[in-house]
């Protein structure tokens, strides 16, 4: 090989890292990148994409926004977040109770039943007409009691996620609020018509799930809102960790001294 083929010739000054970047890669785009940076980057997108692709398909379709709330009333959202999952505990507990007895007092008014002894109150209560109408509210109450401790157990995955921070485990919580509530709302109403709202019973109880679904809408903004701070956290350190490795790659691949030689070519050219 000929001395001219091996040559490289020093022109001016070095090149500056921001004329070699890519100009998208210098406003934060990811096209900089390399391979393993991109599918990290792709990963962890997808994990965090149900809650947050839903909230934009709401906003985009229907033009309506889910309010993000700066603070829970007297503290942050990230310590309201805390006291929303201990009151879904709380509540949790109260579905199972409820939807318990809802099946163990349907099934002893069953029509043509006999009971002997003592008993704490009157069944009078307790629905006992239409087959169909009184099964589904057995079923009503097994699915409530399921729903209660699903919202424990969520619940539970919840305050692990507020401690590490991970928004990925805030999902479930959403998820399983949402559905619970949007459950309990039609429960509510269906109850409502079909049973006699002259006994205290149906009227407590109407009463008290009116305030924990307005109770659930509130808690569900308040861990959505810290959701959606969390996931803008993490962009900003993806963003920031690509920025760093795009530059850690130029500085690697740069020589160390401008038109300098390395040993191979200057042995060859010897």
């Amino acid at each position: 090989m000929s001395h001219q083929n091996l040559e490289m010739n020093y022109v001016g000054d070095p090149v500056p890292h921001t004329r070699l970047m890519p100009r998208s890669s210098i406003a934060g785009s990811i096209s900089g990148i390399s391979t393993t940076s991109r599918l990290s980057r792709v990963s962890h997108a997808t994990t965090i994409r149900s809650v947050a692709t839903l909230t934009e398909t709401l906003h985009t379709k229907t033009g309506f926004s889910i309010p993000i709330l700066p603070d829970a009333f007297i503290t942050n959202v990230q310590r309201g977040s805390v006291i929303a999952a201990t009151y879904s505990i709380i509540q949790g507990l109260f579905a199972i109770v409820t939807g318990l007895f809802d099946i163990y007092a349907l099934s002893l008014a069953a029509p043509g039943s006999s009971h002997y002894g003592f008993y704490l109150f009157s069944y009078d209560f307790v629905y006992s007409g239409n087959p169909h109408v009184r099964n589904s509210l057995m079923l009503f109450g097994g699915v409530t009691a399921f729903g209660g401790l699903t919202l424990i157990l969520t619940s539970v995955i919840l305050l692990q996620g507020l401690r590490k921070e991970m928004e990925m485990r805030l999902e479930p919580w959403i998820w399983c609020m949402a559905i619970f509530t949007i459950w309990r709302s039609l429960v509510i109403i269906y109850a409502s018509i079909v049973n006699d709202m002259v006994f205290t019973y149906h009227i407590l109880m109407c009463l008290l799930w009116i305030l924990f679904i307005l109770g659930n809408v509130y808690a569900w903004l308040v861990v959505h809102s810290f959701y959606h701070e969390l996931c803008e956290v993490t962009r900003l350190e993806d963003v920031a960790r690509v920025k760093m490795e795009t530059m850690s790659s130029f500085t690697a691949s740069r020589p160390t001294t401008p038109g300098a030689r390395s040993d191979a070519s200057a042995k060859m050219i010897a």
